[in-house]
């Protein structure tokens, strides 16, 4: 059985060191926002949490509604500053730890060593595993609104200056013998990339997410169902404003399994911790009768 818990809070807008201050006692169990764990089919109120995986929403270091790129970059980190911040807790507390930011990607550097001026700016997640080896960067294939005037888009079977991949690929974590694949936000929206990650073999899809529509909630169960899945969202909540525009984010995190049930779900307004457990044996089975396999049963031939 996997244990993993989905974090629904509110990020302090551009202020980084808040955030990864908070973040960090959240992990560590000494924050003040509340739990709630799926038990039995009851939700009980719990005042800590012991899980395998925990899942952060989507921009949580920085907030999300930017429209400046000069300034996005200001609260934009890479991948090396995250794990100096969270692959020795990771490793030490052995839990996967997922949590989407803003990354930046030099391009090079000049002759004096400092950062060029040239850079890429993405939306991403990590996975920070126990095993440093398996931490990877996911970065949105679909960016949604104003994400197009500040992020650049991820190009699948390309490299980045450190030369890995950004592709649809799996974090496979081998001590809980798990395969997730990464979404974030806007590409729920997109079946093709969930059957993507079906298709290589993921048990588990993890979306961290700034929703701020409640269409997704018609969706995901789909997208467990037709690839027998399991789907966790995490949603942050709150408003944030730019200019004269005014953003108000959906919250209602939750979990779904592989016939597309919804296990347990967050509200809208609170902050707040679900705590799940279940059988990642059943995402491996992909039979539905004596005679239907839904991958077997597949017809590329015919779309």
């Amino acid at each position: 059985m996997i244990k993993l818990s989905i974090v629904q809070f509110e990020p302090k807008y551009k202020d980084l060191n808040h955030n990864l201050n908070r973040i960090k006692q959240i992990i560590l169990g000494k924050d003040s926002i509340n739990n709630v764990e799926i038990s039995q089919n009851k939700i009980i109120t719990s005042d800590s949490f012991n899980s395998d995986i925990i899942i952060f929403p989507e921009m949580s270091l920085s907030g999300y509604f930017f429209d400046d790129r000069e300034e996005l970059k200001r609260y934009a980190v890479d991948k090396l500053f995250l794990e100096s911040k969270f692959q020795t807790m990771a490793t030490n507390l052995n839990k996967v730890i997922i949590l989407g930011f803003a990354e930046i990607e030099y391009l090079d550097v000049d002759l004096e060593g400092d950062l060029a001026k040239n850079y890429k700016l993405y939306n991403s997640s990590i996975l920070i595993s126990p095993n440093p080896k398996e931490t990877k960067v996911y970065r949105k294939s679909h960016l949604f609104y104003k994400e197009n005037i500040i992020f650049d888009k991820s190009h699948f079977n390309d490299t980045n200056t450190n030369g890995e991949q950004n592709s649809l690929t799996l974090n496979y974590i081998k001590h809980l013998d798990l395969s997730i694949g990464s979404l974030i936000c806007y590409d729920w929206r997109f079946p093709e990339i969930s059957r993507k990650y079906a298709l290589l073999g993921a048990d588990l899809l993890v979306c961290p997410a700034n929703l701020v529509t409640k269409l997704w909630k018609t969706s995901l169960p789909a997208r467990a169902l037709d690839n027998r899945v399991f789907f966790a969202v995490s949603n942050r909540i709150g408003t944030e404003t730019l200019k004269d525009e005014q953003l108000y984010f959906t919250g209602c995190s939750g979990f779904y399994d592989t016939e597309g049930k919804l296990i347990g779900q967050l509200s809208e307004k609170e902050e707040n911790i679900l705590n799940i457990e279940f059988d990642h044996i059943e995402s491996k089975n992909k039979k539905i009768n004596s005679f239907n396999d839904i991958f077997d049963d597949l017809r590329p031939d015919l779309y």
